[in-house]
């Protein structure tokens, strides 16, 4: 995370007037916000005294700066990410920390509503589709914008051509999923070859796969059964299962209410689909 910003000194307060009247303090510089790229605090006021001498003027907070700096992390800073559920006004927990998750990284995040045009992608770097959304809604209007796309759980896999109509389903959140191909911008640093939940086993739910098409780079499975893919991606111009996909595309099965329970290995591989997502076209 980027550093908190410096704040603004407070400006010298004026000396007493003959009158008995002192100048004002000069305002402090407001505090940059830590992690986000904090905005730069503003100069103290000049303090008047009246008859007295002039206050001091506080310097400038300085910024916070990327928060990706330090960590030596892919820089998300300022990327522009609009968030399809079904309803603006009525966000539920998941949905709220995903959202915070991308902020984190110093993303801008824009609820848009699954009936929502089109437009609504318009200069944004990354969709991200809720698993509470309905398909019916928003693939009809988003399959073919050309913005990259990640997609919560796999209700919405077969209505965006990510699958064919039968290619899916779900397993207990206990099962074990294995890296499949090497690709290590969506690997992140997880072992391959070893097997490892995606939730922690504090909350009992599902893990959901889809069968994508041959052109798909194939991340994690449900392990020993490289074809149930909890994790896989189409690059720009790749063949999907209908038509090819007119940005990056990313399949995560882990529905959203799910995410504030995912493990270390889930987290990563998480990370590494926005990452990969939001810095591609």
């Amino acid at each position: 995370m980027g550093t908190s910003g410096t704040a603004g000194t407070t400006g010298s307060a004026g000396t007493t007037g003959s009158a008995g009247r002192g100048g004002t303090t000069g305002s402090a510089g407001t505090t940059g916000s830590a992690g986000r790229g904090g905005t730069t605090g503003a100069a103290g006021t000049t303090a008047t005294g009246v008859g007295g001498t002039t206050g001091g003027t506080g310097t400038a907070g300085t910024s916070g700066g990327n928060p990706d700096a330090s960590a030596g992390q892919v820089d998300l800073n300022g990327k522009r990410v609009l968030y399809i559920v079904d309803n603006p006004s009525s966000i539920d927990a998941g949905d709220a920390i995903v959202k915070q998750t991308l902020e984190i990284r110093g993303m801008v995040v824009t609820y848009g509503a699954s009936t929502g045009a089109a437009t609504l992608a318009t200069g944004m770097n990354l969709i991200v589709i809720s698993s509470g959304a309905g398909s019916s809604n928003y693939a009809p209007t988003f399959s073919s914008v050309a913005v990259p796309m990640l997609v919560f759980g796999n209700s919405g896999y077969k209505d965006l051509g990510f699958i064919a109509s039968s290619g899916k389903g779900s397993v207990a959140s206990t099962t074990l999923v294995s890296l499949v191909d090497a690709n290590p911008a969506l690997d992140s640093d997880v072992m391959a070859g070893v097997g490892f939940k995606m939730i922690l086993d504090v909350r009992s739910t599902s893990l959901y796969w889809g069968t994508p098409a041959a052109a798909a780079t194939k991340v994690a499975s449900i392990m020993g059964t490289p074809a149930e893919l909890v994790v896989f991606a189409y690059e720009k111009g790749a063949a999907m299962a209908t038509g090819t996909a007119p940005a990056r595309r990313v399949g995560f099965g882990v529905k959203t209410d799910s995410v504030q329970d995912v493990t270390i290995e889930g987290f990563k591989l998480l990370t590494a689909a926005i990452e990969w997502a939001a810095t591609g076209s």
